[in-house]
């Protein structure tokens, strides 16, 4: 399962059973998000974890009203989790720099949806009852850096192993402090980073098709991982 896969079932349902949901206000937040300590980063991310708990407790069924709101309230607890503005900058790398702001705009909106499509293709199949519950999960939180030793450009990583029947990995979510508070920037599994690998890819692609190659690349990607033909990896 790919990181971004991972990260939907551990901030939308803790584990990956089925689904409807109670929206918490964002006031739910307002604590951790004013601390700009490493320990208030922490508590955001837990917090994270919490509300996708919360928003797991009722069932619905498939294809019906409630199982579309359920989707919306997914989509508004990422994107009050992730900075994409960044994680969208820092995917590309230093080819940012050289594109026009169309083509920003436009491998923006591609890159998100590429996301989107793939963590709620998984959820889907939670809601509906589809994916395997593990019987044993556990998250051991790993203590919390300090600032200022172990960030980079005021980022940090907070860890979690997690234990899923006889499974494990280690998943770390890189987050930053941005306008609104703590965003995520970043997700690896087992010191894997999602951004770096996708970084890698799209300057492999670009070079040997060009940046109008990438973007064709990546709506067939989108269009496959919707229809259920792939998955988005890493």
């Amino acid at each position: 399962m790919t990181a971004w896969n991972i990260a939907a079932i551990f901030l939308v349902a803790g584990v990956p059973s089925a689904a409807g949901f109670t929206a918490l206000p964002k006031t739910a937040f307002a604590g951790v998000e004013a601390s700009g300590t490493s320990k208030g980063a922490e508590q955001w991310v837990k917090a994270r974890f919490e509300a996708g708990k919360a928003l797991a407790e009722r069932k619905v069924e498939a294809g019906s009203p409630g199982e579309a709101k359920w989707h919306k309230d997914i989509k508004a607890l990422f994107d009050e989790t992730i900075d994409w503005e960044t994680m969208t900058r820092d995917a590309l790398g230093t080819q940012w720099r050289s594109r026009t702001p169309k083509e920003k705009a436009e491998f923006s909106t591609l890159l998100r949806e590429m996301i989107e499509a793939s963590y709620q293709s998984k959820l889907r199949l939670a809601a509906r009852g589809e994916l395997k519950k593990p019987l044993e999960l556990s998250i051991d939180w790993l203590p919390s850096p300090v600032l200022g030793s172990e960030s980079t450009d005021d980022a940090l990583v907070i860890s979690a192993d997690v234990r899923a029947d006889r499974q494990k990995a280690r998943l770390g979510f890189k987050v930053h402090r941005a306008k609104a508070g703590w965003r995520v920037i970043d997700v690896s599994i087992d010191d894997v980073s999602t951004v770096r690998t996708y970084r890698s890819q799209f300057r492999k692609l670009i070079a040997q098709e060009g940046f109008a190659g990438l973007l064709t690349r990546m709506r067939k990607k989108t269009e496959d991982i919707r229809s259920g033909r792939a998955e988005l990896a890493p």
